[in-house]
């Protein structure tokens, strides 16, 4: 039925490639809270805090280990028309040599990291260092085919990772052998195996590799600036995790990560928008990009301020409900948190004129910078006088900071023409 609707938009539309974004985001996001139900009941938040350590820290290695390689090679192989082969194989390779590099970094360091990770043992630590390859060819991946004009692709592989860890998962569960240690290991599975999958359909499509050290150099120039953005809104996003896991203990991130994961669900409502009007968006004029923007901005702060009074309103049934009375400290987290991701889920459609239109894109990273300042200052302060609802507190206060930097930008930015439509 949903196939039939979305085959009622154009091809190649918006809308049309919004909505397959959507569809395949929301099955996703729906099997991962499943898996993460299972987790929760079966090893109650103490338990579930180990599993949702080992991706805080996998997630914080995926993207800084990047140095702006994805921007980079996107922007060379749609902008400058170099060749499928060389960005390929330039990623590649990239992933490759950085991934050993990732690992020993991790494997030497080990007692460090086990200081900021105090939940974690040694072997799970040089795990996640181990994976970071995977991650990085992934993103190398899904980048590529954005510049091919298929931004559902990425979607249908995330979308796989998650039906294989949802499978793992049942597996443990109806066996009796559930563990943090054993959830881990599906974890590394479901990393794996679609990064290697998305290899060979890459090679399928083109079996030439031709990495280019100067395309690896001028991409990742091209993509510092964006990438420390990204660093710094990834640092935004977990740093409130991090400091909970190095400041209270592996319940606490149990009962966190419940409550960042329901009002995270706010952003698949905006992702499907910016991927499928981001090339119009970089492609337009800039008065029609601009008046383009700020219509998706006002479609924008209905949907997401909407998802969030609803997601206030039903928190604490749902939750209660879903993973049990165990999990009721959550709760409060979760609609302390909603107000500032809906304010960055509008946030991030402005800046996508800002960067992809405009070409500025040191202004969203100099945002992104000081919100993440604020988020770790405002941390440090109410995080260890109340808890896991200081975090919360801290997260959503620096997330409205960022918004409202972007508007201002975003208003001053206003071209002197502009298109109504």
């Amino acid at each position: 039925m949903l196939q039939r609707l979305i085959a009622r938009f154009p091809q190649g539309s918006i809308r049309r490639n919004a909505a397959q974004i959507l569809f395949l985001q929301v099955g996703g996001i729906t099997i991962g809270l499943i898996a993460s139900i299972i987790v929760g009941r079966t090893l109650g938040p103490e338990g579930k805090g180990v599993v949702d350590l080992f991706r805080l820290l996998t997630s914080l290695l995926a993207e800084i280990g990047l140095f702006g390689m994805t921007t980079g090679l996107l922007y060379h192989f749609a902008n400058q028309r170099r060749p499928l082969a060389q960005i390929h194989g330039t990623g590649l390779i990239y992933a490759v040599i950085a991934g050993l590099i990732t690992l020993a970094i991790g494997a030497l360091a080990v007692d460090v990291w086990r200081r900021i990770f105090p939940g974690l043992e040694d072997g799970l630590i040089v795990l996640a260092f181990g994976l970071s390859g995977f991650f990085y060819y992934r993103s190398i991946w899904a980048a590529i085919t954005l510049g091919t004009d298929r931004p559902a692709r990425a979607q249908q592989l995330s979308f796989l990772a998650a039906a294989l860890n949802l499978a793992g998962t049942g597996y443990l569960a109806l066996t009796g052998r559930m563990t943090a240690a054993g959830l881990i290991g599906v974890a590394a599975a479901t990393t794996v195996i679609p990064a290697l999958i998305g290899l060979a359909l890459m090679i399928r499509r083109e079996r030439r590799i031709a990495p280019s050290v100067e395309l690896a150099r001028l991409s990742i120039r091209q993509g510092s600036v964006a990438w420390l953005g990204a660093v710094a809104n990834l640092i935004n996003f977990r740093v409130d995790q991090v400091l909970i896991s190095a400041l209270l203990d592996t319940r606490a991130i149990g009962l966190y990560a419940v409550s960042v994961r329901f009002a995270e669900l706010i952003f698949v409502l905006d992702g499907p928008i910016i991927q499928a009007a981001l090339k119009r968006v970089s492609a337009l004029p800039a008065a029609e990009s601009y008046a383009l923007t700020r219509r998706l901005f006002v479609n924008q702060i209905r949907l997401s301020g909407g998802a969030a009074l609803g997601l206030a309103v039903i928190a604490y049934p749902v939750i209660v409900l879903l993973y049990g009375p165990a999990f009721e400290d959550a709760v409060l987290p979760l609609i302390l948190l909603v107000p500032g991701i809906a304010a960055w889920s509008c946030a991030r459609v402005l800046a996508n004129y800002i960067v992809y239109n405009r070409g500025l894109v040191w202004i969203p990273t100099l945002f992104s910078l000081i919100g993440m300042a604020v988020n770790i200052a405002l941390n440090l302060i109410l995080l260890p006088r109340i808890g896991i609802n200081g975090a919360a507190i801290a997260s959503s206060l620096s997330y409205t900071v960022v918004i409202i930097l972007v508007l201002i930008a975003h208003r001053r930015l206003r071209p002197v023409t502009i298109v109504e439509g």
